[in-house]
């Protein structure tokens, strides 16, 4: 969704991440309208906040329109149903191989259920400075209604990084359609901490992705992170 590139890949690659055949070709382009709507708005984002990336209040505007906010939340919808978690777990879980794909589905639509929720939200769109460490983890969207969110005092009944440097939360004590952009300097343990959570009773996915140039500091801050924890050994 951030680089919005194309390349010819050796069929062997698929291996390094790929979620072919875990569900049907028709749930795929019922998908594919509202994830061309979330890119367009994502770029239109990007490109609104200018060169320094501080321009909020055009940032703001863009969200304003009621379609434009609407792709973000229908694309938060999207990833948490299909979350890398669930057709892993229905995959490693599955009897037969006739019924995976029945299974990762009926999974896939009773997340879709549960976050219902995200609808009635508003949007807090946190906005870090381009020259901060970048980090970005496996799981698209932290379903977060009892860890707060990127705002003091302010819940989030989820977060969902769209860029490494642009953070979305679904704030339940705003109105549909009503849109907060602020600037923000998360600490980098904070960050990192978001990537290593994982729902209760699901597959964590402690990796993480960071520039070159900061993966001695993105080491030594996920090491602590998760010290004491059970995925310590995963992180080591």
């Amino acid at each position: 969704m951030y680089h919005r590139d194309s390349a010819i890949v050796s069929a062997s690659a698929r291996t390094l991440h790929s979620a072919a055949g875990l569900w049907s070709r028709d749930l795929e382009r019922k998908w594919a309208n509202a994830e061309s709507q979330a890119s367009d708005t994502i770029n239109h984002l990007r490109e609104s906040l200018g060169p320094s990336g501080d321009n909020y209040a055009a940032a703001h505007q863009v969200l304003s329109e009621p379609e434009r906010f609407d792709s973000l939340i229908e694309l938060a919808v999207i990833h948490h149903a299909r979350s890398l978690a669930v057709p892993v777990q229905r995959f490693v879980d599955a009897r037969t191989e006739s019924g995976r794909i029945q299974e990762i589905e009926e999974a896939i639509e009773t997340r879709r259920s549960s976050a219902q929720g995200y609808y009635d939200c508003g949007l807090d769109v946190t906005v870090l400075p381009a020259n901060s460490p970048a980090v970005l983890g496996a799981v698209p969207v932290f379903h977060t209604p009892s860890l707060g969110g990127p705002r003091r005092n302010e819940p989030a009944l989820f977060m969902m990084p769209v860029t490494p440097h642009l953070v979305i939360a679904g704030n339940p004590n705003m109105d549909r359609h009503q849109v907060c952009v602020t600037g923000d300097n998360v600490e980098g343990e904070e960050r990192l901490t978001w990537q290593l959570l994982a729902e209760p009773g699901l597959l964590r996915t402690p990796y993480l992705i960071c520039k070159p140039s900061e993966l001695e500091r993105t080491t030594e801050i996920a090491l602590a992170v998760t010290e004491g924890a059970p995925m310590h050994w995963r992180a080591l």
